[in-house]
């Protein structure tokens, strides 16, 4: 039986808005995520019934660690206060807008300096942090006893099977958002692992952060041409449970 490591990392959202660490949300309730986990739950793991699966987690909402452990039955988690990783996280934003001034790039680096943009930043580098948090649950000893892991949002709503064995698993396959700019899931071959913990410190070694693109540029210039889009399509076949209104 091949094994499989289930990793949720990230914030869960109200229905309202998107999630961010750099505001106060607001008291609306939150987004569905027990019928997003059992949508994961119908697209992958009983559409996958050769793998067995093992599930960690970190996520920012610590209000809902007991309900979502209850939910998941992990095999390890980090539910953090967000608060101690406030510094790291803006001088990383801040590393950011530096490489871009490096490369002359004014033009973008005015359009990020405003209130809506920096958020965007904060939440890009947060998002890698997260990454980095859920990641580092899988033990060291561990890594390669999976055949793969599959990185994902614990918002996100999906509406197709997901099948492991038509993934190249010796490549990083990510969501269909055209262009590469899928980040609502990855599959990927323990041999990645390190890439995906070290993109929290990108913009501390010259990388630029940017929305929707970050991501896959650092993998590809990190590893080269080993990433591929799935046949599961962002907005169709799956979305952020936010965006949908039953």
């Amino acid at each position: 039986m091949h094994k499989v490591a289930l990793v949720y990392r990230g914030g869960i959202a109200r229905i309202d808005s998107r999630f961010s660490l750099s505001k106060n949300q607001r008291s609306q309730p939150y987004v569905d995520f027990r019928r997003c986990i059992d949508s994961v739950e119908q697209h992958i793991k009983k559409a996958n019934p050769e793998y067995t699966f093992d599930t960690y987690i970190h996520c920012w909402n610590r209000d809902l660690q007991d309900e979502l452990i209850a939910v998941l039955q992990p095999a390890n988690w980090c539910f953090p206060n967000a608060k101690r990783y406030r510094f790291g996280i803006l001088i990383r934003v801040f590393a950011s807008y530096v490489n871009q001034i490096k490369k002359n790039d004014f033009r973008h680096l005015s359009e990020k300096m405003n209130k809506i943009s920096f958020q965007r930043e904060y939440a890009g580098i947060s998002q890698a942090l997260s990454i980095r948090l859920a990641l580092n649950l899988i033990k060291k000893e561990s890594e390669n006893n999976y055949e793969v892991i599959i990185l994902l949002r614990p918002d996100v709503l999906l509406f197709r099977d997901i099948k492991i064995d038509k993934f190249n698993k010796a490549k990083i396959t990510l969501n269909n958002s055209g262009k590469f700019r899928g980040d609502f899931r990855f599959v990927f071959p323990p041999a990645y692992l390190e890439g995906f913990r070290r993109l929290y410190n990108a913009t501390l070694h010259g990388s630029v952060h940017k929305v929707h693109f970050w991501i896959s540029r650092y993998l590809q210039q990190t590893y080269g041409n080993v990433l591929e889009e799935d046949y599961v399509i962002a907005g169709k076949d799956e979305e952020v449970a936010r965006k949908i209104q039953d």
